[in-house]
């Protein structure tokens, strides 16, 4: 991984001290880096965002709010294309395990939550995936029973639980519709298999039965012996 998806690295700047901003009539969110003013509503012309834009009376997003979804607006692709790995740090690539924990070891599983929110590509929800047993451990949910009560334990299934579905959902979108033709087809296909082994077990089982009754010297019904000359 190393070159960090733009939803880890916005989430990293914003846990160093970047501030989403926006205009309010603006579809664009820029990501914003200095002191704000006394009212700590807006940007101060002391500061800068990354792509330049002038900062005065830039309005400030708060962080929540940036959280859902932007409000229908998207990252200021010039700031998104010079943010830095993770912004305050040395870090250039995302290539050793030490890159890692330097780059994003004080991310949040809620900071991680997000990141998971703004993937774009399934290699995109790996990369996160990877810095989340990084961070706060491995995680299988298919390998635990059922939802941890509370705590980190549950936080951090839920990330993962998350990142799954994210996948899901993408991998489904960059399917061609001949792949999505396929793959339903396949489906089909299983349940087809999967109803005639079902069936092949019951006839199997009504089989023994019969041949069991007929070895105790039990009575059989005209159907099942129909049915027995049929398998025969």
């Amino acid at each position: 991984m190393t070159t960090s998806p733009v939803g880890l690295r916005v989430v990293a700047a914003m846990a160093a001290g970047a501030r989403p901003a926006a205009r309010n009539r603006s579809r664009v969110v820029h990501l914003y880096v200095g002191p704000t003013t006394r009212t700590g509503r807006f940007a101060s012309t002391t500061g800068r965002c990354l792509c330049g834009v002038r900062t005065l009376r830039l309005p400030l997003l708060d962080r929540v709010v940036a959280a859902v979804g932007l409000g229908g607006r998207r990252f200021c692709r010039r700031c998104t294309t010079l943010l830095p790995v993770s912004l305050g740090t040395d870090v250039h690539q995302v290539v050793t395990r030490d890159d890692r924990v330097t780059a994003y070891g004080h991310l949040s599983i809620q900071d991680l939550r997000l990141a998971a929110a703004w993937t774009r590509t399934v290699d995109e929800t790996y990369a996160v995936a990877t810095i989340a047993s990084t961070v706060h451990g491995h995680c299988n949910p298919t390998a635990i029973r059922r939802r941890p009560d509370a705590g980190p334990a549950r936080d951090r299934y839920d990330l993962e639980v998350e990142l799954i579905a994210r996948r899901d959902k993408l991998r489904t979108a960059e399917l061609s519709p001949d792949e999505i033709h396929a793959a339903r087809t396949r489906r089909e296909m299983q349940n087809d298999e999967t109803e005639r082994a079902r069936l092949s077990r019951i006839d199997a089982h009504r089989t023994a039965q019969h041949q069991d009754r007929i070895n105790n010297g039990r009575y059989t019904t005209p159907w099942e012996r129909d049915q027995a000359a049929r398998r025969a």
